[in-house]
């Protein structure tokens, strides 16, 4: 039975299933990816460094030696150091993570606009494009798009719509289409890895609501008046 005065334990975490989880559903070129390993690798250390903090709750629980007031404070003691540890190398993964999915939109967002406006051919054909009616326009596009006849696209797309005819929702839903098709392989990369960093992001959120948990006024009256004799015999 539960004593009144037990340390709420740590609720399961399923970070390890989550690591599990994220690397089964990756495609084979991406399941060697290291900046990916590198955070799956994060969220199951996160999820052992919990274990190892949910097994000395357990032990405090159990010791009948100390006070609850002294078992709280060292929980609160014990899990902070824990939680700072997450937060350094979690912050790290995921600071990586997001560097390289902002690099592949970069990628992505690149070239529309140089081949619109550098290619001899790219005025000619924005001229007959603004000479079509709608539904030849949007054909034209879907043709170069779904064919592969990406410079085509990207000589209409890659200019302000008043230059070509468009309004900016029609252009936009286009521009979207062509980056899917494109880039496809590159925004499949981009969403794993997205969701890695989301993972990885939530890690120090996951523990910290426990350690937040742990905190209260007797806590910090404690540490305080450990802290007042510490320094009082130091002098």
């Amino acid at each position: 039975m539960e004593q009144k005065s037990a340390i709420s334990e740590i609720p399961k975490t399923p970070l390890h299933l989550k690591a599990e989880g994220i690397r089964s559903e990756l495609p084979e070129n991406l399941k060697v990816n290291s900046t990916i390993s590198t955070g799956l690798k994060a969220l199951e250390k996160a999820d052992q460094i919990i274990q190892e903090t949910s097994e000395t709750i357990q032990k405090l629980n159990q010791d009948r030696t100390r006070n609850s007031i002294d078992k709280r404070v060292t929980a609160y003691e014990y899990s902070s150091k824990k939680l700072e540890k997450i937060r350094d190398f979690g912050s790290r993964a995921e600071r990586d993570l997001r560097d390289v999915v902002n690099s592949i939109n970069s990628r992505i967002e690149e070239g529309i606009e140089d081949n619109a406006s550098r290619k001899p051919l790219a005025k000619e054909t924005r001229a007959l494009f603004r000479e079509m009616d709608d539904s030849k326009k949007h054909s034209f596009l879907n043709k170069a798009i779904d064919s592969g006849k990406f410079e085509l696209a990207e000589y209409v797309l890659g200019v302000p719509s008043e230059l070509t005819g468009f309004d900016d929702e029609t252009r936009d839903r286009f521009i979207e289409h062509f980056k899917q098709t494109k880039f496809k392989d590159e925004i499949e990369k981009r969403d794993h890895i997205k969701s890695v960093a989301d993972s990885v992001g939530q890690l120090s959120n996951y523990f910290g609501r426990y350690v937040q948990k742990l905190d209260n006024y007797e806590v910090q009256q404690s540490l305080k008046l450990r802290n007042d004799v510490d320094t009082a015999l130091k002098r």
